[in-house]
């Protein structure tokens, strides 16, 4: 089969794209896809209820090109346009791409080679995380992590390789495996990093490729600002947590889960309190609901404190003892790093 033909059947590819007010780089992303070398794909694009020109920018390109399919709905999030999209899917294989987001033109020829040929459940080509305004912030995945293409790890590893993430999630499915797995109707602020370690787990072999899929690192991105929504990360890793034990894995396998875990109960604590004024008194409450369920409710938090010397051991008594002493320690330390640095704001003065 040659990789330029255009397939009169179904695609080989279905590319999944959930845009909301995406005027500004949909351009790019779409010409991506119309660029690459491989041309058996379907690009599925929902409107998840844009406000500016994005949808009326979708329906041009699909007078253009009959593989590109254009849905619009009221927004309801990017994990639930992205569920809207799956539905329409007819690939062998299904993948995403954001619309701030773009292809290299061998993208989908380079997972091609390694699909076609070996069959595995996901296919995951580098990542190249680009920050257009300062390109000495920019770096490729498979080079930070000394991944090599065309080697294999199990589902369950990926899963694990997670917690952090040394596996990315930005791949391409088998589509029974894809359409398998539902969308987790928790809809949480990381929903798609959820999904990812979902799909882990209902593959049996998970290759690596080639192929760059371009990370716009921008500063107006909404991972940069402070979001209320970020809370919710704290009901992401409980599930994630609960999902993992489901499945087998021992409390000793899931030790990168529980430190990550509880490392972001402590961050959010301090989210709350360097954003407090930024919450009206119906977010307050439910923030702090969250983080105090997810610090009570975790499982043997000692055992993910290092005691080691006397600071390890202080440090424990403070952050274990329970959640009271445990949001006073964390105020604390805030308290007394703006003191430090107004001190040392009037010595320079």
């Amino acid at each position: 089969m040659s990789s330029k033909c255009k397939s009169e059947t179904a695609p080989f590819f279905s590319i999944l794209m959930a845009a909301y007010n995406a005027e500004k780089y949909i351009h790019e992303s779409v010409d991506s896809v119309l660029a690459q070398l491989f041309e058996e794909w379907e690009l599925i694009c929902i409107d998840d209820g844009s406000t500016d020109n994005t949808l009326e920018i979708l329906k041009e390109y699909q007078k253009r090109d009959s593989r590109i399919i254009v849905k619009s709905q009221a927004n309801a999030g990017i994990n639930a346009a992205r569920a809207t999209a799956a539905k329409f899917g007819n690939g062998r294989y299904f993948g995403m791409l954001d619309s701030d987001d773009k292809f290299s033109s061998d993208y989908l020829n380079e997972v091609y080679k390694v699909a076609s040929s070996t069959d595995n459940d996901a296919i995951l080509p580098d990542i190249y995380f680009r920050d257009y305004q300062n390109d000495e912030n920019s770096w490729k995945w498979n080079e930070r992590f000394k991944t090599d293409v065309n080697s294999s790890i199990t589902g369950r590893e990926a899963f694990l390789r997670t917690f952090p993430w040394t596996v990315h999630g930005w791949g391409f499915w088998r589509r029974d495996i894809f359409q398998g797995v539902p969308f987790n109707k928790l809809n949480t602020y990381n929903a798609d990093e959820l999904r990812a370690r979902e799909l882990f787990l209902a593959c049996d072999k998970v290759i690596f490729s080639g192929g760059l899929y371009h990370y716009r690192q921008h500063n107006d991105s909404i991972s940069k600002k402070f979001n209320y929504r970020l809370f919710e990360r704290l009901i992401t890793y409980k599930t994630l947590e609960e999902i993992g034990y489901a499945n087998g894995f021992a409390h000793e396998q899931l030790a990168g889960l529980r430190h990550i875990y509880f490392h972001d109960i402590i961050e959010k604590q301090k989210l709350y309190y360097e954003h407090y004024h930024s919450m009206d008194a119906a977010q307050r409450k439910k923030a702090l609901q969250l983080i105090r369920s997810a610090y009570t409710n975790f499982y043997d938090i000692k055992s993910t404190i290092a005691q080691n010397g006397w600071r390890g051991f202080v440090k424990n008594k403070l952050l274990c003892s329970g959640y009271s002493l445990f949001a006073l320690s964390i105020r604390a330390k805030l308290s007394l790093k703006k003191i430090l640095c107004l001190l040392r704001i009037r010595q320079q003065r």
